[in-house]
């Protein structure tokens, strides 16, 4: 199985996935080519879904940090049960994609067989999608950046 690359953890930011973290620096052209579309309409599709505020008795006698904690969980609860499963395919391959950057061995194959949780996948779809400067400047990242993506013919994310 492949595993994390090294980085700089003061610069490379990085995604919980499979229990470990990956580094998940900077997008590259082709890398955007791949998950451009996804991004757009994912983003679209999470930023419409409003969370509900959990009810004041599900809420009463808990700590002002639990309740901040059940409401981060509910309102990601809320976004990733909101997606089709169409949509979570096409959240997984970006989520794929921003991987293969540091981790060039990664394979379609070897990332659909390892076990991670929908929340782990909606968190690492954020950090690609910054990492991807399509919605503002992306961080750090310690590797060469002339270095090729993997895109060896796996397939798109896009439909155009």
């Amino acid at each position: 199985m492949t595993e994390p690359a090294h980085y700089d953890p003061n610069r490379t930011p990085v995604v919980l996935w499979a229990g470990k973290k990956w580094p998940v620096p900077p997008l590259v052209a082709d890398q955007l080519d791949m998950v451009w579309d996804s991004i757009i309409e994912l983003t679209d599709v999470l930023a419409r879904q409003e969370s509900r505020p959990l009810p004041d008795e599900a809420l009463s006698g808990l700590s002002d940090d639990r309740k901040r904690e059940l409401a981060l969980g509910k309102a990601l609860a809320d976004r990733v049960f909101s997606l089709t499963g169409a949509q979570y395919r096409k959240l997984r391959e970006v989520v794929f994609y921003g991987l293969t950057r540091a981790h060039g061995d990664l394979t379609q194959e070897e990332f659909r067989n390892t076990p991670t949780t929908p929340f782990e996948m909606l968190v690492a779809f954020w950090e690609v999608r910054r990492q991807s400067g399509m919605y503002g400047p992306a961080r750090g990242g310690d590797h060469d950046p002339g270095e090729a993506p993997a895109t060896d013919g796996r397939s798109r994310t896009s439909t155009s």
